[in-house]
Formats: C-alpha cells, sequence, structure tokens
C-alpha cells in the first residue's frame, strides 16, 4: 500500500479575500514536497521489481525474477530460449554451458566433446536444460564420444559430485576410471561406487550407428553439485539385465517373461512360481516318498518343506511318480527355459 498521505494538505487555503498566513502556505508545500519524494521512492522501487512488457524510457529491460515465486498461474503459448554454440570445440577443450543463459542448448558435434554445465538456479530448486546436439555428417563415429562431468563417490558410495547413476542407463554408455583410465562396469543397479568408496570416474555417451541428432533432458536439484540426465530422443538401454544365478525352483515373484544372467549363462523364466499351496500339501520329503495314497489334483501344487521343491499334480499320479516343477531350467544350448521335468 502507498505511503503517500495527502491529509495533511489544506485544500482551502490560501483563503480568497483574506489576508492570510505564510505559514499555511509552507506547510501546504512542505505537505506536497513530502508525499512527492514518497512518490518518486515508490516508483523507483516499482520501476526496480515490476516484470515490464518493455523497458522504461531511460532504463534496460531486466525481468529477473530473482528467484521469486509466482503460483495460481496460468500461462499460454510460452517460448523456450535458445542458445546455438554452432560447432561445438572438441578434446583437450571442453564446452562450458552456462544453463542461466537459455532453456535450449543446441550444438554440433565433429568429434570427442566434453560438456561441463554451470550457471545452475540454487539448491532447493529443480533447474533443468534441454541438450540438443547435431552430429555433422562425416563424423569419425566409432570413434565420438560425449563426456559429461565425472562422478565422484563419498565414504557411503554415494554419488557427492557429478553425475547421478541415471545416467548408466543411457544407450551407448561408458565408464573408465578417473585414476587409472581403465574402463570399469557399472550399471543403473550399481548402488555404490563400482570399485570402493571415494572413487572418481567418468561418463560418456557414444553415438548410435545411423543417429543424426541427440536429445537430453539434464536437471539437477543442489545447484548442480549432481545432475540427472535422461535421453529425449533416444531409449534407454535395452540390454540392461538384472545379474543373478536362479536355482531351476525359482523365487518369489518369478514370473514368465523375467530374464537375468549370472555373466555366462542367459536364464528365461516361462513358468510362475507357486504363490500358494495348501498346507495339507506341504510335507517333507520322506513323508511324500511314503505316501501312496495321496493324489494330487490337475494344477494343485505339493511342496516339499525340507527342500523347497514343487511338484504339479495331473489328477491321476502319486507324489513318486511326479516330476519336479521347475521355473527355471537348463538346455542343452546352456540357456535356461521354464519347462516341467
Amino acid at each position: 500500500m502507498s505511503n503517500i498521505n495527502t491529509n495533511s494538505i489544506d485544500a482551502n487555503f490560501p483563503v480568497p479575500g483574506v489576508n492570510n498566513s505564510s505559514q499555511g502556505f509552507r506547510d501546504n508545500f512542505a505537505s506536497i514536497k513530502n508525499n512527492l519524494s514518497t512518490a518518486s521512492t515508490e516508483i523507483t522501487d516499482l520501476q526496480n521489481k515490476v516484470v515490464l512488457k518493455s523497458a522504461l524510457d531511460g532504463t534496460s529491460l531486466d525481468n529477473n525474477m530473482g528467484n521469486a515465486v509466482i503460483s495460481y498461474a496460468s500461462t499460454r503459448n510460452f517460448r523456450s530460449t535458445l542458445k546455438d554454440y554452432g560447432v561445438l570445440a572438441t578434446e583437450p577443450d571442453a564446452v562450458i554451458m552456462d544453463v542461466s543463459s537459455a532453456d535450449v542448448h543446441r550444438g554440433i558435434i565433429v568429434g570427442k566433446t566434453d560438456i561441463i554445465f554451470a550457471g545452475w538456479a540454487p539448491a532447493g530448486t529443480k533447474n533443468g536444460v534441454d541438450l540438443h546436439l547435431i552430429i555433422q555428417d562425416g563424423t569419425d563415429i566409432a570413434n565420438t564420444t560425449i563426456s559429461f562431468q565425472n562422478s565422484t563417490y563419498d565414504s557411503m558410495g554415494s554419488v557427492a559430485k557429478g553425475m547421478n547413476p541415471m545416467i548408466r542407463n543411457i544407450e551407448n554408455y561408458s565408464s573408465l576410471n578417473a585414476s587409472t583410465n581403465q574402463p570399469i562396469y557399472i550399471t543403473i543397479d550399481t548402488d555404490l561406487a563400482p570399485s570402493g568408496v571415494g572413487i572418481t570416474h567418468t561418463n560418456s555417451i557414444g553415438i548410435p550407428a545411423g543417429v543424426k541428432e541427440l536429445h537430453f533432458r539434464v536437471t539437477t536439484e543442489d545447484c548442480g553439485t549432481t545432475m540427472d540426465i535422461v535421453p529425449i530422443s533416444r531409449n534407454f538401454k535395452t540390454t540392461q539385465i538384472v545379474q543373478r544365478a536362479p536355482s531351476r525352483f525359482g523365487l518369489p515373484g518369478d514370473m514368465p517373461g523375467a530374464i537375468c544372467m549370472d555373466g555366462a549363462r542367459l536364464y528365461i523364466c516361462v513358468n510362475p512360481y507357486p504363490s500358494y499351496v495348501n498346507p495339507v500339501n506341504i510335507k517333507t520329503s520322506g513323508n511324500w516318498a511314503s505316501d501312496s495314497s495321496t493324489i494330487l489334483g490337475a494344477g494343485i501344487f505339493g511342496k516339499e518343506s525340507n527342500t523347497g521343491k514343487f511338484k504339479q499334480g495331473n489328477g491321476s499320479s502319486t507324489w513318486s511318480a511326479l516330476s519336479y516343477y521347475v521355473v527355471w531350467a537348463m538346455t542343452p544350448d546352456n540357456f535356461f527355459v521354464a519347462a516341467p521335468m
């Protein structure tokens, strides 16, 4: 609310036809001067704070909101600002992208490129930028990588600085130990530093065959100390497979279509792990072996309590005549598939 107050101005002074006191003139002039001074201060404050369509006379347009919150607002037809770098510098030089200068940063890749982001918004807010990279014709794709800031791990094995683990799941991701320059293998599921706490590793992305453009979204919530990056124009890795060596009898949660590997073999699950077994049909393997009267109905499971193995009834055979039910089974070509045996 304005602090201009005209109550002290006597609008009826001076009185016509009367010898008026000069003090009245002075009082009115002083009140007018004070209110003009107040108006000047408030107008200057408005000029420094309001959002304008164009610059006021004698000033430069500056609509920097200074991280102020705008809430409950509807917007229409907003545009993203674009900064075009042209051909990006190649190693050993690095490209520094000030994210505060534009919403979209575009550049042309002609060789190995290192990108460093700067100018992020304060911590406690989520700031993001779109990265649009164009692959120039004739670029040696096989020997071209796009590298982002290294990842350094703290004493707990979590990323303390650099790119967060999300980058590991981008197509054609690779990494080197920053100290030894030797390749290291890490996946999106690697919770801790791949070779112990305190390690620093690189983060590079190769260019997929036949690709002419790459689009990424880069975000941070801690002023760029750590950053996430996700692909916009390409898929995440499709070869990311859980590593474990399952028992052929499976584990709870195994469902048809599940795939895993142990580094040497690929395992494929087709049969679901039994979700329910009637307690009446749970016995030790010895008790089942000596039971010549119980016939499991078709599709009904029985379980050996001491081995964890299952058999599935067919409505006519005793336990000893049934084969064990398997979720994962090995085939002669070293692949595992699910099938009753």
